[in-house]
């Protein structure tokens, strides 16, 4: 592992000149901020409708048996997927009976780490301190040394040309049904499928370590840059629970009254209704994922503006900090209700009628509420009257303290 600190600095003119940049970027980010969220939930009604719609009309069906009957209708069908065919990997010659062979190709290589912190000094100049750290990991990606901040003594050979793959058996039987290749590739779950032997007169550089192929320089407690370790994955046969159109012996996507598609795969056996259900609770956790990320893009598009108000303060670092902070609390005022506006608003174009219960119920809550207080405040001041009447009516008893002096 080898470490590099670099220090630049930045006098004040520079710094609040390069913040204006600040307010493109982040006007760009309110404007992706506002266009997210209102896709977002158009997308999400028209998933959500479109489930509903399946989840009314879906039927369940026997595996055994392919009923003609059945043809463009959502079915829903349990069964185990399985296949007789044997997957290849030709290039090691690795093969399984298996629904699907993955081949994972790993590369040693040196990796940039970076990490920086940035000191305001009087008069809004300020040093950043960057310190890169090169570390030799095992990597699925190939990293390119071309864009290291330090390139001697940190670069990145890759001698063999061998990518990640994924193989799949040319036929698999779903009982009297067959899957085709979009149903078989979201089965994901795998095994680790052990090498046990490799063709040394074709891979001369090639030894096994673990269960993996290993090539290079054959160190393997101290491997070197450009070393290359594969290892491989198999997905067996499995029971699996579909939720899509029948077409002929097969299925497909299928297309509800809004065009939107509805194809679910579930691993295991599993009711339709429980698909549905587990499908609108991923819609939903989707949206909401969704809504939290166009509300930061919003509130960071907020300080992106603010940005040149934080340079002109860092004049004295003091106030600067003050300023920032101050502009993190107005970002998240601003982006927090416009945010919320939207989604209110994009809620009442593509679910209107929805929109207009909740609307209406929060004014029937609202003027429920008007209408009890007014009555309490009524009966509050009635009540505050009576002790004015007892005073007067306490007279007698002041007449008759008269009366002893």
């Amino acid at each position: 592992m080898d470490k590099f600190t670099e220090v630049s600095h930045k006098s004040g003119l520079s710094n609040i000149g390069g913040s204006f940049k600040g307010i493109i970027f982040g006007i760009l980010l309110i404007v992706g901020s506002i266009y997210l969220l209102w896709t977002n939930e158009g997308r999400a009604v028209h998933v959500a409708r479109a489930l509903e719609e399946g989840s009314g009309s879906v039927v369940s069906v026997a595996a055994n048996k392919v009923d003609p009957t059945n043809e463009g209708k959502l079915v829903h069908v349990s069964s185990l997927a399985t296949t007789k065919d044997t997957v290849v990997d030709e290039e090691f010659d690795v093969k399984v009976n298996a629904l699907k062979l993955i081949r994972d190709v790993e590369v040693f290589q040196w990796k940039e780490k970076t990490s920086s912190s940035t000191k305001n000094n009087l008069g809004g100049s300020s040093d950043t301190k960057t310190e890169y750290t090169y570390v030799k990991e095992w990597g699925s990606s190939p990293v390119s040394s071309d864009n290291f901040k330090i390139k001697e003594g940190h670069i990145n050979i890759v001698p063999y040309a061998y990518e990640d793959k994924t193989k799949l058996a040319a036929h698999v039987s779903f009982g009297a049904f067959s899957l085709n290749e979009d149903l078989l590739g979201r089965i994901s779950t795998s095994e680790k499928l052990p090498v046990k032997i490799i063709d040394t007169t074709k891979l001369k550089n090639a030894m096994l370590s673990a269960g993996s192929i290993y090539m290079g320089s054959k160190n393997l407690s101290n491997p070197e840059v450009g070393d290359v370790r594969i290892s491989y994955q198999a997905v067996y046969p499995k029971n699996v629970s579909i939720v899509a159109k029948q077409i002929g012996n097969t299925f497909e996507e299928y297309i509800a009254s809004n065009d939107e598609t509805v194809l679910l795969l579930k691993e295991g056996t599993s009711s339709a209704e429980n698909m549905f259900k587990k499908a609108i609770e991923g819609n939903k956790f989707k949206t909401w994922l969704l809504r939290w990320l166009g509300f930061f893009m919003m509130f960071f598009g907020f300080r992106g503006i603010f940005k040149p108000l934080i340079a002109m303060g860092n004049i004295i670092p003091f106030v600067g900090s003050m300023i920032s902070m101050g502009v993190g609390i107005i970002s998240f005022a601003l982006a927090l209700p416009i945010s919320a506006l939207i989604i209110a608003i994009a809620w009442f174009t593509y679910r209107p009628l929805m929109s207009g219960i909740i609307i209406g119920s929060a004014l029937l809550i609202y003027f429920y509420y008007r209408s009890r207080g007014k009555k309490k405040a009524a009966a509050a001041i009635n009540s505050g009257s009576s002790p004015v009447q007892t005073g007067s009516s306490s007279q007698p008893y002041g007449s008759r303290v008269g009366e002893n002096k």
